[in-house]
């Protein structure tokens, strides 16, 4: 009797044992990289005049986190999404301009266009390879779990600048650290 105890305590103690060493060994498998979503946003101040000397311009564009190698890589087996920042900049622009306001919103758009990330930019001058904005510091957890999810997620950008007919290419960037586990 004491002999069929032990085997069933050795047994217990086995199984549990094995099954809390199977997380470590998954959790050692662990792939872990950092990674850049980005997208662009062309757009075209108009000859509209908003207010004295402000022409206006909007343009909005959706990110595909499969075009990074290592998501697309791992795509199917990501476990969390840390958000590091975001930076939007001046890719490319015709002429030198001063911006006078601007909004830039990401949204989630499988989830009635929640807001995941809002922010408004000052006024600057532009010109090509300008970052106009670079956020560390935010609430990352609703922007996290869309990715999580694999939601469609877009950027919208709006704004005026002080002369009419300017080419802007805008770019957004969520810089972020990716783990995932192929197992």
């Amino acid at each position: 009797m004491k002999t069929l105890k032990l085997l069933v305590i050795a047994f217990i103690s086995t199984t549990l044992f094995t099954l809390n060493s199977c997380e470590k060994v998954k959790d050692l498998t662990d792939v872990e990289f950092d990674a850049t979503i980005k997208t662009d946003l062309d757009v075209t101040s108009g000859t509209g005049v908003k207010g004295d000397t402000v022409y206006t311009f909007e343009g909005e564009a959706t990110f595909d986190p499969t075009e990074d190698e290592m998501i697309n890589e791992y795509w199917n087996v990501i476990k969390e999404w840390r958000i590091k920042k975001i930076i939007i900049s001046v890719k490319n622009i015709d002429k030198e301009t001063l911006l006078t306001e601007a909004s830039v919103v990401i949204n989630d758009v499988d989830n009635n266009n929640e807001v995941l990330f809002h922010r408004q930019v000052q006024e600057m001058k532009l010109k090509k390879d300008k970052i106009i904005l670079s956020v560390e510091e935010a609430e990352w957890n609703s922007l996290s779990n869309a990715l999580n999810n694999k939601d469609k997620i877009y950027a919208h950008i709006e704004g005026g600048v002080d002369n009419p007919n300017v080419n802007i290419v805008f770019g957004v960037e969520i810089q972020v650290h990716v783990v995932a586990n192929p197992l």
